[in-house]
């Protein structure tokens, strides 16, 4: 019998950078691998995926990337910021930078690797 691997469960070390850490979608994660996160995260996972609805104040811009770092940022942050709350099977990344600015705004060309 194969074991069922979980994704991000909620125990595990954490890393504080200047105290605020905040967890997104790594750009490099394939669509699937980023929609596979998305479902378990809104799903099983428990987050409060309710504004990434059609008219949620989250929404836009309606893209999986940004979708899926709203979702896996609202489960990381509900599981106490522990390190493996953003693994979400390797699609999570920890940043140290509010990515707030950089993920809605859809006409910038973001340097990831600068976080």
């Amino acid at each position: 019998m194969t074991p069922i691997p979980t994704l991000s469960p909620p125990e595990g070390n954490m890393t504080f950078i200047n105290d605020v850490t905040w967890c997104v979608a790594r750009p490099g994660a394939s669509q699937e691998d980023l929609q596979n996160a998305l479902d378990w995260a809104c799903g099983p996972g428990g987050a409060d995926c309710s504004q990434l609805q059609p008219g949620g104040r989250c929404y836009q811009p309606n893209t999986l990337l940004t979708h899926a770092s709203y979702a896996f940022n609202i489960f990381y942050q509900q599981n106490g910021n522990s390190d493996i709350a953003c693994n979400f099977g390797g699609a999570g990344a920890l940043v140290k930078r509010d990515p707030s600015m950089l993920l809605y705004c859809a006409l910038c060309s973001i340097d990831w690797r600068s976080f």
